[in-house]
C-alpha cells in the first residue's frame, strides 16, 4: 500500500494511481518470482477491477480508496459448487423488496474469502442476467480452508443476506465480468512467467555448481540441452505474455478474450514443462524439496 501498488490500476479520482496493464503486469511478475502469498490478483485485479468497471462514482471512491490504502481486502465470490467456469451466476440468486436486495445460495471456492473485508458477489437477477452486489464480509457465513497450492479459499453461504447492488440496480453485467476475468487471466500469466523465470535461474545455477563424477553438471551435454529447452519455453511464454498484456491496453473485449485464451494455453504448456524439468534436473534434491 505504501508503494502505491494496491491502487495501481485505478484512477486518481478513485484513490488510485492510474497506471496501465503493462505496469500491473510488472508487479504480477515480481510477485510470481517469489510466489508471494498476497491476494493481489484476486483482490486488486479481479474484485477491484469489477468495482472499477461497474461501480458508481461513490462506490468506486469508497471501496477502491480503502483497498488502495491497504485498509480493506476484497474478494470476488463467483464460482459455484458443481458448476463449470462461467461468467454468469445461477446458484446464488438476488431478490428485491422495494429498494432492498438480499442474496441466497452458496459460493465455493472464493479465494481469500474468509479473510476479505468486502465481498463482490455475482448473483442471478429476478428478471434474468447476472448482477454484482457488495456484501460486508462478516454478514455472510464463511468457512475457510487451505488450497492445494498453499493458499486459502472459502465456502460462503448467503441466507437472505442483505446486499447492495454494485452500479445500477438490476443491470446485467455479464459482459463486464467476462472482460475482467480475461484481464485477470492475462495478469495471472504474468505471475506465472515470474515463477518460470525463477525456476530457470535456480536450475541453471544448480547445474553450474553441483558436481557429479568430479565435474559440474553443466558439462553433461544432455542436461545442457534440456536446460536450453526450458529457456525456449520460457522465452516463448515471455513473448506471448508481453503481447497479451499490450492487447489489454488496446481495450477491445474480443481481442482481450482471444489473447487470454492464447496466453493461457502457452503458460499451461510452458509452465508445466519448465516446472517438471526444474525438478528433474535438480535430481534427488528436487524430488525432496
Amino acid at each position: 500500500a505504501e508503494m502505491g501498488l494496491l491502487g495501481l490500476p485505478f484512477s486518481e479520482e478513485d484513490g488510485g494511481v492510474g497506471a496501465g496493464p503493462v505496469e500491473i503486469g510488472i508487479v504480477c511478475q515480481e510477485l510470481g518470482r517469489v510466489i508471494a502469498p498476497e491476494p493481489y490478483l484476486g483482490s486488486v485485479v479481479l474484485a477491484g477491477g469489477l468495482v472499477s468497471a461497474v461501480g458508481t462514482p461513490e462506490q468506486r471512491q469508497e471501496i477502491l480508496g480503502a483497498l488502495s490504502a491497504g485498509d480493506s481486502v476484497l474478494a470476488f465470490a463467483h464460482a459455484e459448487p458443481g458448476a463449470r467456469w462461467s461468467d454468469s451466476a445461477t446458484a446464488v440468486t438476488a431478490s428485491q423488496d422495494g429498494e432492498s436486495w438480499t442474496l441466497s445460495g452458496t459460493k465455493d471456492a472464493v479465494l481469500h474469502g474468509a479473510r476479505a473485508d468486502v465481498l463482490v458477489v455475482s448473483a442471478a437477477l429476478p428478471d434474468g442476467g447476472t448482477g454484482l452486489f457488495v456484501v460486508q464480509g462478516g454478514d455472510a457465513q464463511r468457512e475457510g480452508y487451505p488450497t492445494y497450492d498453499g493458499g486459502r479459499a472459502a465456502r460462503i453461504t448467503f441466507d437472505g443476506t442483505a446486499a447492495t447492488p454494485l452500479g445500477a440496480p438490476g443491470a446485467d453485467v455479464t459482459t463486464s465480468i467476462a472482460v475482467v476475468h480475461d484481464i485477470t487471466r492475462i495478469m495471472a500469466a504474468n505471475q506465472s512467467l515470474g515463477a518460470m523465470q525463477t525456476l530457470l535461474k535456480q536450475t541453471t545455477d544448480y547445474l553450474k555448481s553441483r558436481k557429479q563424477f568430479g565435474v559440474t553438471l553443466n558439462t553433461f551435454q544432455a542436461l545442457t540441452f534440456r536446460a536450453a529447452d526450458m529457456y525456449t519455453s520460457q522465452e516463448l511464454t515471455h513473448s506471448l505474455v508481453d503481447w497479451a498484456t499490450m492487447v489489454v491496453a488496446g481495450g477491445k473485449p474480443a481481442e482481450v478474450a482471444d489473447a487470454a485464451a492464447r496466453v493461457g494455453l502457452q503458460v499451461s504448456r510452458g509452465g508445466r514443462h519448465v516446472g517438471q524439468e526444474a525438478i528433474q534436473l535438480h535430481g534427488g534434491i528436487g524430488m525432496t524439496a
